[in-house]
C-alpha cells in the first residue's frame, strides 16, 4: 500500500510527461508521426512548443519534407479547444509548433493534420494533463 501512495503523489506532480506516447500512425496509415514538446513536461496554463516529424507510414526512416501540418488540441468533455491558436513553422521536415497552452487539467486530445495538398490524414494523441 505504501508503494501505491507513494507512485500516486509522484504522478500528480508530473502533469503531461515524456511517459506517454509520443509518435503513431494517421488514420489513413500513410504517415507517421514523431513529436516532442518544449519543455519535455507540458506545464499547466503556460505556454509551450511542440516539434514534430512526419515519416512515411511503413518505413518510418523515411522524412517527408513536403507536406503540410497542422496542430491543434481539444478537451472533448469539455466540448473546447485551446484559447490560443498555434503557429506551424517548417524548416525542411521538422516542423516547430508555438503557442500552445493546455490552460484546464483535464483530458486533451493532441491532434496532428498532415496534408498533401489533396488530402488530410489526422493523428490523434490522448493526453491526461497538467495538474494544477
Amino acid at each position: 500500500m505504501r508503494t501505491f501512495a507513494i507512485s500516486l503523489t509522484s504522478l500528480l506532480f508530473l502533469g503531461c510527461t515524456g511517459q506517454q506516447k509520443r509518435e503513431g500512425l494517421t488514420d489513413g496509415g500513410t504517415y507517421y508521426i514523431y513529436w516532442d514538446s518544449i519543455p519535455g513536461d507540458i506545464p499547466f496554463n503556460d505556454s509551450f512548443k511542440i516539434t514534430a516529424m512526419i515519416h512515411d507510414g511503413v518505413d518510418h526512416s523515411y522524412m517527408y519534407t513536403d507536406k503540410d501540418l497542422f496542430v491543434d488540441a481539444t478537451m472533448p468533455a469539455h466540448g473546447h479547444g485551446m484559447d490560443t491558436t498555434p503557429e506551424v513553422t517548417k524548416t525542411g521536415g521538422l516542423f516547430q509548433i508555438d503557442g500552445m497552452l493546455f490552460h484546464m487539467a483535464g483530458d486533451w486530445e493532441l491532434v496532428f493534420a498532415v496534408s498533401d495538398g489533396e488530402t488530410v490524414e489526422k493523428a490523434l494523441f490522448n493526453l491526461d494533463c497538467c495538474d494544477n
